[in-house]
């Protein structure tokens, strides 16, 4: 029996491959690279993005239904 295992990739596709039941804890940490502020009540995005670093953050904010 596996104690720990590490997995890469993108949380969302790689929950996927766990099976139901066998999983005490997650811990992810979105790809965001600081384009992001964290507030309280709200996400903020910073305004100093490019339209590329603003499509990317806006796709990954939608996946997490914010």
């Amino acid at each position: 029996m596996e104690i720990n295992k590490i997995y890469l990739g993108d949380c969302l596709d790689e929950l996927k491959k766990i099976p139901d039941e066998s999983v005490d804890m997650v811990m992810t940490s979105p790809p965001y690279w600081a384009l992001r502020c964290y507030l309280p009540d709200k996400v903020k995005m910073k305004d100093n993005l490019t339209p590329e670093e603003k499509e990317y953050v806006e796709k990954e904010l939608l996946k997490l239904g914010l």
